[in-house]
């Protein structure tokens, strides 16, 4: 899945990989298209000619195509040979990211080659990261959106999965959407709790699809910080095996810190960050 940072002007550069069925890629001939549908599968985007290029397909979507944040697929077509092909990828539209590719450079010069660590691999590795982190601290650090299903429990109040939470866009109960004046009487807690403002409860069993905001409005230096070591750890996959916990070398033996119940990465600083930013944030129902 690929993140973008929303913006109310210009464009955004979307592509996608062109793999045949065994995975080898291959450059796909006209025509090329595109169409993109939003979170709860309302097409925002539909048949608009694309550009190929080889082993993919481009397209350049103008920012009122993708205007709020959400997870977005985009379906791609294009030919090989004489039969059609197809293909899906996932955008998340988010508030911003934990660092920039640019900084993640500056940060440990090697990664200063953009032949040896290319953009796509650098932004994968950061997206990486970035979840690894919002998981472990159950917060995002920067403005994102999320749609859950839940199921009512006989009461006024649901818990959504995520702290921090900013607004709710948009509340269905069995397929029946909440009129405006109902989703401005939710009482929304930044813990995420959600309660019904007016006399009715969430009926037991009843299937509840709530979409809304949440995440904080920016990202703190030490969990930059963090973000970027640990980007650093899935570029740069280290020689000892998956399964070691030692290591030999001249001077004698090394204990290998590794991830466990208290500590998320096994990383030193890291595992920090998350316990003073993130594991001790309450979950209250």
């Amino acid at each position: 899945m690929e993140r973008l940072r929303l913006v109310t002007s210009g464009t955004y550069a979307l592509e996608v990989a062109t793999p045949d069925e065994a995975g080898a890629l291959f450059t796909s001939t006209t025509p090329w298209t595109i169409a993109v549908k939003n979170g709860a599968a309302a097409s925002v985007l539909a048949a608009t000619p694309a550009t190929g290029k080889a082993s993919g397909i481009t397209y350049v979507a103008d920012h009122a195509v993708l205007a709020a944040l959400d997870t977005y697929t985009c379906t791609w077509t294009g030919m090989k040979s004489t039969a059609a092909k197809e293909w899906q990828s996932l955008i998340e539209l988010c508030g911003g990211y934990l660092f920039e590719v640019a900084d993640m450079r500056a940060f440990d010069t090697a990664f200063a080659s953009g032949s040896t660590y290319p953009e796509a691999k650098m932004r994968a590795a950061r997206t990486a990261a970035e979840q690894r982190l919002e998981k472990a601290c159950r917060v995002a650090f920067v403005p994102r959106a999320r749609r859950v299903v839940l199921a009512g429990n006989g009461s006024d109040t649901l818990c959504l999965p995520d702290n921090a939470v900013r607004s709710v866009t948009s509340l269905t109960v069995d397929g029946t959407a909440f009129t405006a004046d109902e989703l401005a009487a939710l009482d929304v807690r930044e813990w995420g709790r959600l309660t019904r403002g007016d006399a009715y409860d969430f009926e037991s069993g009843a299937v509840v699809e709530v979409f809304y905001k949440h995440g904080l409005d920016y990202p703190d230096a030490p969990v930059v910080q963090a973000a970027m070591l640990l980007a650093r750890e899935y570029l740069v996959r280290s020689a000892l095996s998956s399964r070691a916990t030692v290591e030999a070398t001249d001077v004698g033996f090394f204990r290998v810190s590794v991830a466990g119940p208290d500590r998320p990465t096994g990383i030193p600083e890291v595992d920090a960050v998350i316990t003073d930013f993130g594991r001790r944030r309450p979950r209250v129902a």
